[in-house]
């Protein structure tokens, strides 16, 4: 425990608690009033930010961001940003940004390289892949391909497998949503 700073090098099996700033190689838990620092660890809280270059196995709070180069296995909820390779929940004011994921909510915006889950934003949402879930956002929904539901003003998808777009512009290049459906399939007048 320090009022200023807490700086280790190696692995702190324990807390840290600082006023300022925590550093640390590895660290179960990690609190401070300003940044915390470490590789790999289990729960940071921080007034301004989180930096972890490993795995968290547990939650990363922020009042402004939180940046992971790795997995999160856990919560991810900052005021303003967070990023990480992939997480399980991601909850921020303004934008959210990961690999793959569970769950993002944002005030803004979600980015995802593919989503299994669920994104809600407040205007836009966006899977670079696939998305095999659901799509909420205030304007605009973008996924590869979909296998699920689209809810916004504007929806976009290469294709959507199985599930909807409902929204008042719908952009669907392949649409094979009944495809599987008999009663569609041998209707004489589709």
């Amino acid at each position: 425990m320090a009022g200023f700073t807490n700086i280790n090098l190696k692995t702190v099996n324990g807390m840290q608690f600082a006023g300022f700033v925590n550093v640390a190689k590895e660290s179960d838990v990690q609190v401070a009033g300003f940044i915390n620092t470490s590789r790999d660890h289990t729960l940071q809280v921080a007034g301004l930010g989180n930096i972890a270059g490993g795995e968290t196995n547990g939650s990363q709070i922020a009042g402004m961001f939180n940046l992971n180069s790795r997995s999160v296995k856990g919560l991810q909820l900052g005021g303003f940003l967070n990023v990480a390779k992939n997480s399980d929940v991601q909850i921020a004011g303004f934008v959210n940004q990961t690999g793959e994921n569970n769950v993002q909510i944002g005030g803004f915006s979600n980015f995802a390289r593919t989503s299994s889950g669920t994104q809600i934003a407040g205007f836009t949402n966006m899977a670079r892949g696939d998305l095999h879930g659901t799509q909420i956002s205030g304007f605009f929904n973008y996924a590869k391909t979909v296998n699920g539901v689209q809810i916004g003003v504007i929806n976009v998808a290469n294709k959507i497998e199985r599930g909807c777009a409902i929204g008042v512009l719908n952009f669907i290049k392949e649409f094979s949503c009944f495809r599987n459906t008999s009663h569609f399939q041998d209707s004489p007048n589709y």
